[in-house]
């Protein structure tokens, strides 16, 4: 056997393909790393749709284990009608024989694409693995996704340069559900805050009227009263009775109006909580949508309060109107007046300390549904928190809440499930001599 010679060539060959695999070991394992930090799925899906590849961030963001979504379609992660909104094969037929552009071109979630046409900024409602276990096909999680498609190169037999074969899509989701609350939360302030700046034009334009309607009202009442005193008539006067009578009544109105707009001073007296409910109701008839049914209960006859009846009767009015709102289009709105025995520490729970142990609670309810109020279902519902619930917060509540305190009473916000929204009021019960 001749003796074996040394080839520098294929030594140096050697070294080079080692000293490239241990790059490529690096780099695989950079790339392992960057996967396993990144706050974003990373997934790889093959043609047909399954997911080949995802990295552990959805564990943490839709509860799955990745080895669980290998091998299924990417269908299992996206709420119902995502499928048909995002896919290539749903999509795609619709943009047949048109031209888009970059700008024009859809997204798509298992994208083929790349470059400046891959997909960007896609939107998608996700799944998490609790919410497809129960059954629900509502998204949890909202996800932004970037995705393109996956090539490699294919060497054939006398071909100048290798083919690109499209084996699969790429892409990446990162959860923004906490961003998209926010947005949320973001509209409906502005929204509550449009309504508050209406209702605060609102009250100005009513105080404006009310102004000059009382100046009016004014020169009518002293003119009749001169005229009733210089005839000696029966029929004139009495006439003119009714004049001062239903301007009077514009009066009374009026200063209903200056109170809306708070520009009037208090007056303090005993008032009869369910005229002054029947007052409110009377106002509500023409804010409000005809189909809502106002349903008043007087559970007592002639309960006593003190306050002043133009305030509170607005404060009830505002919370009623807005309460209106909440029904929509249909359902009732309930008032309720009744006695109430209240021990010393519940009121102290509210924050105050009153010496009376009974009081008259007016009681708002506003229903979607149709409802046969007879007091069970609603008396039970719900205890006695000193903390408002903050869907209440919408609905100004502080306002009414200083108002009843003026007067030694508390306010209760109860949320009813899916039926609407109730309030409590609690104020002195006149009638004990508390």
């Amino acid at each position: 056997m001749p003796p074996a010679v040394d080839n520098p060539d294929s030594d140096a060959l050697q070294s080079n393909v080692k000293s490239l695999e241990v790059q490529q070991n690096m780099i695989e394992e950079q790339l392992r790393r960057i996967t396993g930090i990144s706050s974003g799925i990373i997934y790889l899906i093959k043609p047909d749709g399954t997911f080949l590849f995802v990295n552990d961030a959805v564990e943490s963001i839709l509860h799955y284990r990745p080895q669980e979504l290998i091998g299924r379609h990417f269908a299992t992660i996206l709420a119902r009608g995502e499928q048909e909104r995002v896919s290539r094969e749903t999509v795609l037929p619709g943009y047949r024989g048109k031209i888009t552009g970059p700008e024009g071109a859809p997204k798509l979630f298992n994208e083929r694409r790349t470059r400046s046409r891959r997909t960007s900024n896609l939107e998608v409602s996700l799944l998490t693995k609790e919410n497809l276990d129960c059954g629900s096909c509502e998204g949890d999680v909202t996800g932004i996704v970037s995705s393109e498609g996956a090539f490699k190169d294919i060497a054939k037999p006398g071909a100048k340069k290798p083919e690109m074969e499209f084996c699969g899509s790429q892409g990446i989701i990162y959860d923004i559900t906490h961003y998209k609350r926010i947005e949320r939360e973001k509209h409906e302030l502005e929204k509550h805050l449009a309504e508050v700046e209406k209702h605060d034009m609102l009250g100005r334009f009513a105080g404006s009227i009310a102004h000059d309607l009382n100046n009016k009202l004014g020169i009518i009442v002293g003119y009749a009263d001169i005229l009733n005193s210089r005839i000696d008539s029966s029929v004139l006067s009495e006439l003119l009775d009714k004049i001062v009578r239903s301007a009077q009544y514009c009066a009374e109105v009026t200063s209903q109006l200056l109170s809306f707009a708070d520009e009037r001073t208090f007056r303090i007296a005993h008032v009869n909580a369910n005229e002054l409910i029947e007052k409110v109701i009377r106002f509500l008839k023409h804010t409000i949508s005809p189909r809502v049914h106002i349903k008043p209960y007087y559970h007592v006859d002639g309960p006593l309060i003190e306050c002043d009846p133009a305030e509170l009767q607005n404060a009830i009015l505002k919370l009623a109107v807005q309460f209106g709102d909440v029904i929509g289009e249909s359902g009732d709105l309930i008032f309720s007046v009744k006695r109430k025995k209240i021990n010393q520490s519940a009121a102290r729970e509210h924050g105050f300390i009153s010496n009376a142990d009974a009081f008259v609670r007016i009681t708002i309810i506003s229903a979607r549904l149709r409802s046969s109020y007879e007091g069970a279902s609603y008396e039970k519902s719900g205890s006695t928190t000193a903390q408002l619930p903050p869907a209440a917060d919408k609905y100004n509540l502080s306002h009414i809440r200083q108002c009843l305190r003026r007067y030694g009473g508390f306010l209760e916000c109860l949320r009813e499930s899916e039926t609407g929204i109730r309030c409590d009021m609690y104020l002195p019960d006149m009638h004990t001599g508390s």
